[in-house]
């Protein structure tokens, strides 16, 4: 009997650290190919900063997450205004199949290997120092690309990234708003690998657990 627990409690920590399995990573501009930014709105830049810090969270289900600020550019010392930008709150969900084709804009030599994300909701820039708020929209609408995540795949070097076009929702033909028909909105964006998120600390227990139960098994022998 001793041995079925003992199995059974080492089953429920490997099979529950699977399920909670995340990949969290640290956000920062695309450098290289082009200009320099983390969002692009139709000629307006702006930064995700390592004093700020940005994360984008990969979990096991295919959902993600981007939550972070995004600082205007302004020209200055510090490289960005710190009174302007947005807060961003956009969630993912992996194309299992995938459905979509790479977009290629610098280097997709291990477009192969990446993984595609369709944004779904929330999907929101709330705007702080003069700036609007929007919902956005995964362009094109036709779902030919993705957002994509991999070497290569920000579209500036051939680091970690991740990249994809957006629309701001505006009226049903897609014109309102910054980020319409016709113009140049996106990601791009450096990921850092911070860490897989910490177990619950109630698994965390589990070795304990384990060592009690053969600490007990043994001073029954020694009794009998």
């Amino acid at each position: 009997m001793k041995l079925k627990i003992l199995a059974f409690l080492a089953g429920l920590l490997v099979a529950t650290s699977a399920s909670a399995a995340t990949m969290t990573y640290a956000v920062s501009s695309a450098v290289g190919n082009g200009a320099d930014h983390s969002i692009y709105m139709n000629g307006t830049q702006f930064d995700f900063i390592g004093s700020d810090p940005t994360y984008l969270t990969l979990y096991d289900d295919g959902s993600a997450s981007l939550i972070g600020n995004a600082y205007l550019q302004d020209g200055s010392a510090d490289g960005v205004d710190l009174t302007a930008g947005f807060a961003v709150n956009v969630a993912f969900q992996k194309q299992a199949p995938v459905t979509s084709s790479p977009k290629i804009e610098f280097d997709g030599s291990q477009s192969a290997t990446w993984d595609f994300y369709d944004m779904t909701s929330p999907a929101t820039l709330t705007g702080f120092g003069g700036f609007g708020s929007y919902d956005l929209i995964q362009k094109p609408l036709s779902g030919a690309y993705a957002f994509q995540i991999g070497l290569g795949a920000n579209g500036k070097n051939s680091n970690l990234g991740m990249s994809g076009w957006f629309f701001t929702a505006g009226d049903p033909d897609l014109v309102g708003g910054p980020c319409g028909s016709g113009s140049v909105c996106d990601f791009n964006l450096d990921l850092e690998l911070v860490a897989p998120v910490p177990l619950p600390a109630g698994l965390l227990l589990l070795p304990a657990g384990l060592a009690m139960l053969g600490a007990a098994g043994r001073r029954k022998k020694a009794a009998a």
